[in-house]
């Protein structure tokens, strides 16, 4: 993030950037987008309908995403990803915060419940939401990975593919 700033009260953004209250400068394209930009947060003082929802990119429908759901990745009870089903909702959230959640820190920075923490399912890119587990997850029939309980098919047990994070199921 690059915030041009000024230090007197006099200073002024060329066009095409938005003057945040306290003076710093930030571009247009970066006003209402549900991010907080200026250090004031007036970049996003906005008309509620502005953004109050948010659109699902690179998606057919025409659908809108609940602001509070920008970055937040939940699955159905199948474990098909809600909200944008391609995922693009979960880019570029390295700037929000979740006290409410768990953020995955690895590439991407979205959140995920915690009920998803140690519940055998990596949810997190890296599979940091299944790491040190104090309990051991029961895989009825199926192979747990040794470092993050992950439950796999034994048919992908030593098929020469890695399918558990932690890479045991072919070593």
């Amino acid at each position: 993030l690059c915030l041009k700033r000024c230090l007197t009260s006099e200073c002024e953004c060329n066009e095409q950037y938005y003057q945040c209250k306290n003076g710093g400068c930030i571009p247009y394209g970066k006003l209402c987008d549900c991010f907080v930009d200026c250090p004031d947060g007036s970049d996003e003082i906005c008309p509620e309908e502005f953004c109050k929802k948010k659109r699902c990119p690179n998606i057919l429908e025409d659908s809108c995403l609940p602001r509070e759901k920008l970055c937040v990745y939940e699955r159905d009870s199948d474990g098909n990803l809600l909200h944008c089903e391609s995922g693009s909702h979960l880019q570029n959230c390295f700037e929000v915060s979740c006290p409410h959640m768990f953020q995955c820190i690895h590439k991407t920075g979205y959140c995920i419940p915690f009920s998803y923490l140690c519940d055998g399912v990596a949810d997190c890119p890296d599979g940091r939401d299944e790491f040190n587990c104090s309990h051991t997850k029961s895989c009825p029939g199926l192979f747990r990975c040794s470092l993050n309980n992950e439950c796999i098919h034994m048919s992908s047990v030593g098929d020469g593919v890695t399918d558990c994070r932690t890479s045991n199921d072919d070593e």
